[in-house]
């Protein structure tokens, strides 16, 4: 959902991270990354490019780098060689707070609080969003008629770990979260 071109300002780094559509959002070439040097190797000399509004899909057998690629690319871990460019400039030139604050990012387990399931939708957030943008959320990541068929439905009470959801329920609220941050 970009727009043909927006700008974001790094405000520690007084950069700008022009996205655009027609031009490459990440180049990554010949990444390479080892844990320590005893260690195999695991990415070895990886490239690709992707566009603005693409999808990059990885899989493979557990252990086999595809979470240490993400951390990789969104500066979590450094890689040991390589360079990962996003928009035309180097990862390690963006102050890294600023950077993540224009990222999604849903894992696998999604972090659920003792809380109302409203709590849990804005629990790390700065200011809290309208009724309707949380409910608009909601319905991007379709757990809104879920949360619709509970009683209280927003005030709707989770024990820590979101015990009696399933694990889809679950990852559904940790999509309308990150759609609630309004990554880039």
């Amino acid at each position: 959902n970009l727009s043909n071109h927006s700008q974001h300002s790094n405000q520690i780094h007084n950069k700008k991270i022009t996205i655009t559509k027609s031009k490459d959002a990440l180049v990554v070439e010949k990444l390479s990354f080892q844990y320590s040097k005893d260690s195999r190797k695991i990415l070895d000399n990886l490239s690709f490019s992707l566009k603005s509004s693409s999808v990059l899909l990885i899989k493979g057998p557990s252990g086999t780098g595809k979470t240490t690629l993400l951390m990789n690319l969104i500066g979590v871990i450094k890689n040991n060689s390589g360079s990962i460019k996003w928009f035309g400039e180097n990862l390690l030139n963006y102050d890294q707070n600023f950077f993540r604050s224009l990222i999604g990012y849903v894992g696998p387990e999604t972090y659920i609080i003792s809380g109302s399931i409203m709590e849990n939708l804005c629990y790390g957030l700065t200011q809290t969003p309208s009724q309707k943008e949380i409910e608009n959320c909601c319905i991007k990541s379709q757990s809104l008629d879920y949360i619709n068929t509970l009683e209280n439905k927003f005030k709707y009470i989770l024990s820590e770990q979101g015990e009696g959801l399933s694990m889809g329920q679950k990852q559904r609220l940790g999509l309308a979260r990150a759609f609630l941050r309004d990554p880039k």
